[in-house]
């Protein structure tokens, strides 16, 4: 289980006096920029022409794509896209890196992104890459995974997506950002076997890679890389001696959240029992209707399309009252009782479709409410995360608090204007509150809220607000419950490892003693900081042993048959070969620990 994203933080100048430099940094994090190409026609550029249809252009697509339709979440992302990397691209000879991650944080590969932002082939040869070297049932999260899913179903690696069963889900802080289909289809938390992860690895990385711009910017292709690479080889060694607690914690939050999601499950519905309330079912309706109404209906689009024609009738309007008058003048009286029945069809069509046009200003009315309510919740929300976080300022959080304020206020006025709005639709739509308002965290909330412009979904069990919440603690505790069983399947492969680890290690000490002594001794300084390292982590694992409501084994396992342990004195020559590869893995580890002293 992993991550993968984009991020446009490590860039480097365009230099022309460094066009010569000619030196390549190897590293087994990056993947080549022939690799990558491999990949640079699966997906063309999609523009939208003048009827906002999309139409192929000969130029390199992006994740989104692959997509067959149009989607509001594409959208917003592309938005978010073109306002970061306007003018970059003549600039910069690298834009960034796109990145994958395990789940405990350990970089998988980076990919540099060249003149361009995220493009689509830097997805797919990342995901090729991870398909060749990891088993079968991989799940990956990124922040478009509603789209590109269907951007890498259509390319060359579909049918290995398929083999493999690869999936891909939303993260859970860019799920919020995803209308309620998308979540209901691609939410981590709806997605089954992912456990409590929420796949946001790839942003918390970021946040302390981007401390290494400030090297990569004007340095050569080279350095560059050196810079990016002796980072996250610190990074990956920093994960590892906190696995344990990642795993500690992982293991208390399912805990509580079996501990606690119950009785909240029983306050918001008193008197039922949890084994017999329908929360599938509930979620399969929501999914039914909500699939139902993927499209806008065939009577709102003409509606809205006449609404366009409203100032062209008004000027038909007025000139049919000119040639009334002038009719009146021309005529006799033989005609009058004829013109005054074509006078009285007439203004019945233009009352019919005055009554019409009301109807659907009020629905524009009510959407239009409903668009600005929920752009205000959404900076509130934002502004709340920011300023909860650890590292903001004093004077910053003031600036917060004062924008909080105002924007309390401008909150409560767009309110009012979505209460006046719903009560002029037929029938009226229930008035929201502001406790109901400040508790809105996702943007799935306002979808159900335009939905209701069209039809009265007030009284199904799904719309209920105490139903959804119960239905979101139920799946809380499913993902808990998987999420344990994964941790007593990890903690003791990592207890085992640890074992197997030092025993390799100590057997690649006892091979050199006689060939290299020096060798020898470095390595022993490497691996008696290993083995410090390893304890630490040990403590940790005995401090999930004692945990009240473990449910795993406490021992180590064994290594299946094929993988090498280091343990037996009688080595084969694959053996042998296999024990000099570590040999060279530990001097270099040794010589990268000299230089970094």
């Amino acid at each position: 289980m992993g991550a993968l994203d984009g991020n446009n933080s490590l860039k480097r100048f365009v230099r022309a006096d460094r066009q010569s430099d000619t030196l390549t940094f190897n590293s087994d994090y990056f993947l080549s920029r022939e690799t990558v190409d491999q990949f640079a026609h699966e997906v063309k550029r999609k523009v939208k022409t003048s009827d906002k249809e999309s139409v192929e252009v000969e130029i390199e697509g992006d994740p989104t794509d692959g997509h067959s339709s149009v989607a509001t979440c594409s959208d917003r992302w592309r938005a978010a896209m073109a306002n970061t990397l306007k003018g970059m691209y003549n600039a910069f000879e690298e834009t960034g890196v796109f990145v994958s991650v395990c789940r405990y944080g350990f970089i998988w590969t980076i990919v540099d992104m060249i003149r361009s932002g995220e493009l689509a082939k830097y997805p797919l040869a990342t995901i090729d890459r991870l398909l060749s070297v990891l088993p079968p049932g991989l799940g990956l999260g990124y922040d478009i995974a509603c789209s590109f899913s269907t951007t890498l179903r259509q390319s060359s690696l579909g049918k290995r997506q398929q083999m493999t069963g690869l999936r891909m889900v939303v993260p859970a802080f860019h799920g919020h950002a995803h209308n309620r289909f998308c979540q209901l289809g691609f939410h981590i938390l709806m997605s089954q076997g992912f456990g409590l992860e929420d796949l946001e690895t790839c942003e918390r990385m970021f946040s302390a890679s981007n401390s290494v711009a400030q090297l990569t910017r004007h340095a050569t292709q080279f350095h560059r890389r050196q810079f990016i690479e002796m980072f996250f080889r610190q990074w990956d060694a920093e994960k590892y001696e906190h696995l344990g607690q990642f795993l500690l914690n992982n293991y208390k939050q399912a805990l509580e959240i079996l501990r606690d999601m119950p009785v909240r499950i029983q306050s918001l519905l008193p008197g039922q029992h949890i084994s017999d309330i329908q929360f599938s079912t509930w979620l399969q309706e929501e999914h039914k209707y909500l699939n139902s109404k993927k499209s806008e209906p065939e009577k709102d689009i003409l509606a809205t399309q006449y609404v366009g024609l409203l100032s062209k009738h008004e000027e038909a309007h007025s000139l049919w009252a000119s040639s009334q008058k002038l009719a009146a003048q021309a005529t006799r009286a033989t005609n009058q009782a004829r013109l005054r029945q074509v006078t009285h069809d007439a203004w019945e069509g233009v009352v019919f479709l005055q009554k019409e046009l009301q109807q659907v200003e009020e629905n524009l009315d009510f959407q239009v409410a409903v668009d600005k309510l929920e752009g205000l919740v959404v900076q509130r929300l934002f502004e709340l995360t920011k300023a909860n976080v650890s590292q903001t300022g004093y004077k910053m959080r003031m600036h917060i608090s004062k924008a909080l304020q105002s924007r309390s206020k401008a909150i409560q006025r767009a309110l009012k204007a979505y209460n006046d709005a719903a009560l002029t639709l037929d029938p009226p739509r229930p008035k929201l509150t502001w406790s109901q308002i400040v508790e809105y965290t996702t943007l799935a909330e306002f979808e159900l809220l335009r939905s209701g412009a069209r039809d009265d979904i007030c009284n199904l069990d799904w719309a209920e607000a105490r139903h959804r919440e119960a239905g979101i603690c139920q799946l809380k505790i499913l993902r808990a419950q998987e999420e344990l069983q994964r941790l007593n399947i990890e903690v003791k492969r990592l207890a085992t490892w640890i074992v197997n680890d030092e025993a390799s290690l100590d057997a690649a000490i006892t091979k050199c003693q006689g060939s290299d002594p020096l060798l020898a001794k470095a390595m022993m300084g490497f691996i008696a900081e290993q083995k410090r390292v390893n304890r630490r982590v040990q403590a940790t694992l005995h401090n999930i042993y004692d945990l009240d409501g473990y449910s795993g084994e406490a021992g180590i396992g064994q290594r299946e048959a094929g993988h090498r342990d280091g343990v037996n004195e009688d080595l084969g020559s694959e053996q042998d070969e296999e024990m000099d590869d570590m040999i060279n893995d530990v001097f270099e580890g040794v010589m990268k620990l000299t230089l970094a002293e």
